[in-house]
């Protein structure tokens, strides 16, 4: 029994580094073009009907069309969101956008001291 725990403890330790590794390693993106691809890809799976942040966007009552400019920087966090426009008549609501699309974190992280702007149009 005691040689059954050792060997299984073993091998749980030998594996658990090698699971987690790849989910904590953002990739580095540093193409302009790169960066704005992979970004709109990220973003139109976290909002296809069903996903988790579409479902949350319902939660709290999010509809209608936005257009934003949104700023990536440092490990794929949102630095700024600028409303371009919306079909939404409440600033409430584009505010309720704005703070919302400013939790979402990319799969990617960028260099050191330099930020990439691109524009996107939200569909809640």
């Amino acid at each position: 029994m005691r040689i059954l725990l050792t060997l299984l403890f073993s091998v749980f330790f030998l594996l658990w580094p090698k699971a987690e590794a790849p989910a904590q390693k953002k990739p580095l993106l540093s193409n302009y073009d790169e960066v704005v691809n992979r970004a709109k890809i990220e973003l139109d799976s976290l909002f296809q009907t069903g996903a988790a942040l579409q479902v949350e966007a319902a939660k709290r009552g999010l509809q209608g069309e936005y257009v934003m400019d949104i700023t990536v920087f440092d490990k794929g966090k949102i630095q700024s969101v600028f409303m371009v426009s919306s079909n939404a008549v409440d600033v409430s609501m584009q505010n309720r956008v704005k703070d919302f699309i400013r939790t979402i974190e990319f799969g990617f992280k960028v260099p050191k001291s330099t930020n990439f702007k691109f524009r996107y149009t939200f569909l809640f």
